[in-house]
């Protein structure tokens, strides 16, 4: 889930034989562009290894990670600390002062309760992040225009959370118990996974998955491994109603396969290229060129997390 330069291809393809839900690829190709967020890029062969078409993640053993938000350690932690907190705010990139470090769309940004803006003054007074029962909710809020000058010109503010310092796996099952904004319009929510080494999109992304208002669900890989990003897309429907869904991925050996409610809706290749562990995101982008905009009248978009979770592959 790139967005600075990023445009998503559309869903029109061949069936791959889900388990319960119609899903479909999406080969795409053009020129690799190393240095920045986007372009498309040529399609990579189909896996070629068998998925169980229902998973239970508790055949792995114990969980490497397992966040239930309980106790919530977030911070900035723009390079990596003595100490990391579990999940840090900001993207990394470019330095603090950079747009890129906290862009997730040509209309949002990532704040935390310190950001200060891009005059370093007082703090923003915005925090996305609350925690309670039901685990974390990132709400994403149309600021004034005062704000959205000290915001690098973007209309939104929302969050982002990664365990880039904290946790980072190779290969396994990686999942979210979510609530999220499926049908709303202009609403861009990810759980994806990247590596620390790049640049990307070498070693890959996977998208498990991202909505952007149309009612489906879109997972994805993208590799860099032939020197052009390959991109391979699986689209299944969406619920609607605003309820609570597992949204799962199994990386393993040459195939990543797609879980709805630990069910197999789809896979794709996994790339040469996925040799290095990745680390979790989660974020609440609003707008791009993707998702497009907003309703006008919308002020307020959230994403609910109730539990993120990755286990190990059985050695």
């Amino acid at each position: 889930m790139q967005e600075s330069l990023t445009t998503k291809p559309g869903a029109s393809a061949a069936p791959i034989s889900p388990a319960r839900a119609c899903a479909f690829v999406v080969l795409v190709a053009t020129a690799l562009c190393v240095a920045a967020w986007g372009g498309r890029g040529a399609a990579y062969a189909a896996p070629v290894a068998a998925l169980p078409a229902v998973i239970d993640p508790g055949t792995f053993g114990p969980p490497s990670f397992d966040e239930d938000f309980a106790h919530f350690d977030a911070g900035t932690d723009q390079t990596r600390p003595a100490h990391p907190h579990r999940w840090r705010t900001v993207k990394g990139d470019g330095g603090p002062a950079a747009p890129a470090n906290r862009a997730m769309s040509a209309m949002s940004l990532a704040v935390d309760a310190d950001y200060r803006g891009t005059d370093n003054g007082a703090p923003l007074g915005i925090n996305p992040f609350t925690t309670g029962p039901q685990g974390l909710t990132i709400t994403a809020r149309k600021v004034s225009p005062a704000l959205q000058a000290r915001m690098f010109g973007r209309q939104w503010a929302s969050g982002l959370l990664t365990t880039k310092f904290s946790f980072e796996q190779h290969q396994g099952y990686f999942e979210a118990d979510m609530d999220l904004p499926v049908c709303q319009k202009g609403a861009w929510p990810a759980f994806w996974v990247v590596p620390a080494k790049g640049p990307w999109p070498l070693h890959g992304e996977i998208d498990m998955p991202e909505t952007i208002g149309d009612g489906k669900i879109h997972w994805g890989t993208i590799s860099g491994a032939t020197g052009r990003k390959e991109e391979a897309h699986v689209v299944t429907p969406g619920d609607c109603s605003r309820s609570w869904h597992r949204y799962g991925m199994l990386w393993q050996g040459d195939s990543v396969g797609y879980y709805y409610d630990r069910h197999l809706v789809g896979q794709a290749k996994a790339a040469a290229d996925y040799t290095e562990p990745m680390y979790i995101i989660l974020n609440l982008a609003v707008g791009g060129s993707w998702p497009g905009p907003p309703d006008p009248a919308a002020t307020q978009i959230t994403m609910r997390v109730r539990r993120v979770s990755a286990w190990p592959l059985l050695r």
